[in-house]
């Protein structure tokens, strides 16, 4: 049920980009380079150091492996245009960084989860449900007969589909969020690092040594810098790993509500609550 559920929503998710933002195809480079540094030199690199130094459970680091080798969140393309930073750059991050998920997950899950026994064919499998299919999928939902009916639902197919996830892997992990919640303190103390921390920090940076990134960029950077795609970590979890390697995405996936509330309010201030 996971997989169909989350390639619908990823497929309302990527209406967001049109074909005509792929040209020409030289602008793509720059933006397609940050995002892939961005999601795995970054923040994919925080993540795992940050659960191997927090979490001794092998399960649960094996479950923020997942986290560290998805691709950057697509939910960085409608909260750029929120925040007004510079949808293109947004766009075309996110496009690098499931490019390069192709090659960056199977090898990142042979080096950091040698334990989780997978083949080239189910991470093939999981890649078409999750990125290609709905990609193509999205490209039905931007015809002009449905254009209209299909953003107005967008909003709310997503949310939808993504608090059915959570509910999933809340449900099968009923056990240890009851009986055991002290085991949820250091995923939420990496969770929490790995949104707020390193958007503080990605922030800062931009603005310190990042001369030609102007405000918008800066925004849609930080937010390359701080999402990753956490409805793709969950079915991977779930389809590769025991239960309890689906808590440290479910739990990303719970501190996304208040990280994102943080990001509308911050930026909004500074635009002067526009």
């Amino acid at each position: 049920m996971v997989l169909p559920l989350l390639a619908i929503v990823l497929a309302f998710s990527l209406t967001g980009i049109t074909l005509k933002e792929f040209f020409p195809l030289r602008n793509l480079i720059r933006p397609m380079l940050f995002g892939i540094s961005a999601s795995y030199l970054v923040l994919g690199t925080l993540i795992i150091l940050l659960a191997w130094l927090f979490t001794p459970d092998k399960e649960l680091f094996w479950g923020f492996v997942i986290i560290a080798a998805a691709p950057a969140g697509t939910g960085v393309i409608p909260f750029a245009f929120i925040l007004r930073g510079d949808v293109a750059f947004a766009v075309f991050g996110v496009l690098g960084s499931y490019l390069a998920s192709f090659i960056l997950i199977p090898v990142m899950l042979m080096v950091f989860a040698p334990g989780v026994s997978v083949s080239p064919e189910i991470i093939g499998r999981i890649l078409v449900i999750l990125l290609v299919i709905p990609m193509v999928a999205s490209r039905f939902l931007l015809a002009k007969p449905i254009q209209k009916p299909v953003f107005y639902l967008r909003g709310k197919v997503v949310n939808l589909g993504f608090a059915l996830v959570i509910y999933t892997v809340i449900g099968s992990n009923q056990d240890v969020f009851l009986t055991d919640p002290m085991l949820l303190l250091p995923v939420a103390a990496v969770t929490f690092f790995a949104t707020f921390g390193i958007s503080l920090a990605a922030d800062w940076a931009l603005k310190r040594w990042a001369k030609s990134f102007n405000g918008p960029k800066q925004i849609s950077g930080m937010l390359l810098a701080s999402l990753k795609n956490n409805g793709f970590a969950i079915a991977v979890s779930l389809t590769l790993l025991p239960p309890r390697g689906g808590i440290p995405p479910a739990v990303m996936g719970m501190m996304m509500v208040p990280y994102l509330m943080y990001l509308s309010f911050r930026y909004r201030e500074k635009s002067g609550g526009a």
